[in-house]
């Protein structure tokens, strides 16, 4: 028998017990094992020898066995199925006495036809093992319905006019509906962030993950009624391996972590909003709470939300200004528009021994003979300090300066091929001279290629 996959020195199953035979052939061909780390370790016969017998053994959870019994899932497709366990099997070879060797671990993708059964193999119904008939029945139809019912929210809207008497128009239900649905699977993502960030540390991954879990634990209604409009949303909880400890625990306890941050909360007390306000940053809070509140300020629908058991019934009125205005941070308004420049060319009379950085506003209005708007500018440099000395240029190189915008100076040396942009025009003229002395530094240093830098100079020297 061939080896295939990563070589393992053990199966990382301990105390395997077996459960039952499920699939018997002169020998079992599909069996239900237990183990110290699993409640539903698959094994599957797949070779021979005249001393071991391989298997495929497979770690699966609860609800991907039922859809096995109950003829959902064919043989071969809940053998190679993964979502939150494991995408890894396991091939070992057994001796009688249970001892394996040979162990190896392969992507479940990998798996070919000779060590899987025929397509489109499912269970029968008679073929069922009876000690899983307490597990079938947790499984069925009305068990799964009540037990989604018990956890639901359940919200009901009515007009607050009754022209129509209590009912609801299509548009409104279904704008409720979105609101809702939007804003539970808004909590899931944001409190799912919130809690694994540090333990899953690639965001991108992180991501992928939200979004899986957001397809499985999708609102579903699970009760309606009609005339005023009420509905029972609720999420189904899928199971997850011993190992997963803090996904399961927080899986099953995310919706009612979302009826009591976000349904049942009390919007009128400070204390229960800075709560809200100090787990959920503006974005998040704003992602969860608009859908939602929406519906509660809606001036023409009655919202009231009650328990499954119907002994707590809370009834909403629009939420006072203060603390909407606290989860929901309003855009700052813009007191005044943003500062616009421009480049204006002026020609001025001055005596002959005025430094330009010493004329004043008097000398600017007496001795302006004119002005004019320009596109751009032209700033020469008369000199720069290279690391091999003072350059006197003869012929200035030129800096072209000219707004983006009307707010960013884009400054250029097209000789040199040297560009900056940034708000500040002296930022932008600092920058394109130590640009320039580092390339020119650059090339007195270098000795591997012939001095670029300074023939461009030669003509300014």
């Amino acid at each position: 028998m061939d080896h295939i996959g990563i070589q393992l020195s053990k199966l990382p199953f301990t105390n395997l017990q077996k459960k039952s035979d499920l699939v018997y052939y002169d020998g079992p061909v599909l069996s239900h094992f237990t183990s110290e780390q699993s409640e539903y370790l698959m094994f599957y016969w797949v070779d021979f020898n005249e001393v071991n017998n391989r298997w495929l053994i497979k770690d699966v959870q609860e609800d991907k066995f039922v859809s096995l019994l109950k003829g959902r899932l064919s043989i071969r497709d809940f053998l190679l199925s993964f979502e939150y366990e494991s995408r890894f099997t396991y091939l070992a070879d057994l001796d009688l006495n249970f001892e394996t060797t040979n162990v190896s671990m392969i992507d479940s993708k990998s798996l070919t036809d000779e060590y899987l059964p025929k397509k489109h193999v499912y269970f029968e119904e008679d073929e069922v093992p009876s000690i899983y008939s307490s597990l079938l029945e947790k499984y069925s139809e009305s068990y799964y319905l009540e037990t989604l019912r018990e956890r639901a929210i359940y919200l009901k809207i009515e007009p607050t006019d009754s022209v129509f008497g209590k009912t609801v128009s299509a548009a409104k239900a279904s704008e409720f509906l979105k609101n809702v649905s939007t804003s539970i699977l808004s909590f899931i993502e944001e409190d799912f962030i919130r809690e694994f960030k540090n333990l899953i540390g690639d965001f991108d991954q992180l991501k992928r993950i939200v979004k899986a879990v957001q397809a499985e634990l999708s609102p579903r209604l699970v009760y309606s009624e009609y005339g005023s409009f009420e509905v029972g949303i609720s999420s189904y909880t899928p199971t997850l391996p011993e190992d997963q400890k803090a996904f399961k625990d927080w899986i099953k306890s995310v919706l009612e972590n979302y009826k009591n941050d976000v349904v049942f909360l009390d919007y009128e007390s400070d204390d229960q909003v800075n709560r809200i306000v100090n787990k959920f940053d503006d974005n998040a809070r704003k992602k969860i709470y608009s859908p939602f509140l929406k519906i509660v300020n809606d001036k023409s629908l009655k919202l009231e939300t009650r328990t499954y058991n119907k002994r707590s019934v809370t009834k909403y009125k629009q939420t006072n200004k203060k603390n909407l205005e606290r989860i929901l941070p309003q855009p700052l308004e813009l007191k005044e528009k943003a500062e616009t420049k421009k480049l204006i060319s002026l020609v001025l009379e001055v005596k002959g021994d005025t430094e330009i950085k010493g004329i004043k506003k008097k000398e600017l209005d007496t001795g302006l003979l004119f002005s004019q708007p320009v596109e751009e500018v032209s700033i020469p440099i008369d000199n720069l300090t290279t690391s091999a000395g003072e350059l006197q240029l003869i012929s200035p190189i030129l800096i072209n300066l000219k707004l983006i915008e009307n707010q960013k100076y884009l400054g250029t040396i097209d000789e040199f091929d040297i560009k900056v942009l940034n708000n500040d025009k002296e930022v932008v003229l600092d920058s394109l001279k130590a640009l320039l002395i580092e390339a020119i530094d650059t090339d007195f240093e270098s000795y591997e290629r012939p001095d670029v830098m300074l023939e461009k100079l030669q003509s300014h020297l």
